[in-house]
């Protein structure tokens, strides 16, 4: 199993999901993943993706990785509910993930992997994963024990659902 984990040809790379075509999937889902990819096939700048409200952002954080990050994401989410959501549609491990339910993607030896980031969490939790979840209080505290625990490229990809839950102080 590890060396599964440590293959040197990451799974987002490696696996072909099936989107288009795909009748399981939204049309905001499939339209998103295609602006992101190619977008990010001519750059590296960050972007910026709405959808409409109950149109599937959390199965479009699970496809978004595919074909574009080259290494570990992270998801940051506005409170420990959603965060919950979105771990158990990104853990290749639960039966009922998203590319399961999707039909997107077969299950993998392979990966990907998710851990969460909550207060049972270790540091080797988040290596061992292609997916580390967590949520804004967690990560963005002054109390926070894990963003300079983290190598500057420990992330390849980030992803923040439901940003405006969460205002800068500026």
């Amino acid at each position: 199993m590890e060396q599964c984990r440590r293959s040197s040809i990451h799974p987002f790379q490696r696996q072909t999901p099936f989107i288009a075509g795909n009748r399981r999937l939204r049309e905001p889902q499939i339209q998103g993943y295609r602006a992101l990819q190619s977008h990010f096939a001519v750059e590296r700048e960050p972007a910026l993706v709405q959808i409409p409200v109950g149109c599937g952002k959390t199965g479009l954080m699970a496809l978004l990785p595919f074909g574009i990050a080259e290494g570990r994401v992270l998801i940051v989410a506005p409170n420990v509910t959603i965060r919950e959501t979105v771990f158990q549609a990104v853990d290749s491990a639960n039966t009922n993930c998203f590319w399961r339910r999707a039909g997107v993607a077969k299950s993998s030896p392979e990966g990907p992997f998710a851990a969460r980031i909550d207060r049972s969490a270790h540091l080797s939790d988040c290596i061992e994963s292609h997916f580390v979840v967590t949520n804004v209080q967690q990560i963005g505290t002054s109390r926070n024990r894990w963003l300079e625990r983290f190598p500057q490229n420990f992330f390849d990809m980030i992803l923040i659902d439901e940003g405006h839950h969460n205002p800068a102080a500026s």
